[in-house]
């Protein structure tokens, strides 16, 4: 009951903003729909009707417990109350009409609907802005400045740089160039050689 509570007032709030249930459902690869699923779960009509048939054996209990006039402890008394305070149970019967059902089922379909043809839509423009982006690319009026320096040109590059150092890149040879908003078309961060971090006390080598 405490995990319907949770979905009613938690989970269904996220699985009804569909940005933001789509970032749940992919962000993590190793738990990759896992809202989706924990929805499906909880509002399966096989849990529904467990949690049905406990709150029917828990009626039954607080019946028997004013018939025999039994004084209960102060665990049982917060244990009820918690219990008749909830959101399930005083909505158990509007959770569980065919009607409710029905359309919490046609509402996943819509979601999931959704979704599926959102990831479509990411996946086919990924698709073809990586096409293009390769294929533009190629197209160039001249080399870079750095194309081609001597050894000893880069080596003099890099004893001036720093770990951390953001480098900037514009090519304005490019035709790709003129399609990326901004002066600077890339960015870059010298991360610095085994030498430098050492220096710097963050080499690690992991076993």
């Amino acid at each position: 009951m405490s995990l319907f509570d949770d979905y009613i007032l938690t989970l269904a709030n996220y699985q009804k903003k569909g940005k933001l249930r789509r970032l749940i459902n992919s962000d993590h690869t190793h738990l990759r729909n896992y809202l989706s699923e924990t929805v499906n779960k909880l509002t399966s009509i096989k849990t529904v009707h467990h949690l049905k048939e406990g709150l029917k054996l828990y009626d039954r209990i607080v019946a028997l417990e004013k018939e025999s006039g039994k004084e209960l402890d102060e665990e049982d008394l917060f244990l009820n109350q918690v219990i008749d305070q909830s959101y399930t149970y005083a909505n158990i019967k509007k959770v569980t009409s065919c009607k409710a059902y029905l359309k919490n089922k046609a509402c996943k379909l819509f979601t999931g609907l959704a979704d599926a043809l959102n990831t479509l839509a990411n996946s086919s423009l990924y698709a073809v802005s990586r096409i293009a982006g390769n294929s533009v690319g190629i197209l160039q009026s001249r080399h870079g400045k750095l194309y081609r320096i001597s050894d000893g040109e880069e080596e003099e590059i890099a004893s001036q740089l720093q770990p951390l150092d953001i480098l900037f890149e514009k090519t304005p040879f490019r035709l790709t160039d003129k399609f990326i908003p901004g002066y600077w078309g890339h960015v870059a961060i010298w991360v610095g050689g085994k030498r430098d971090l050492q220096e710097l006390g963050v080499w690690i080598i992991r076993r």
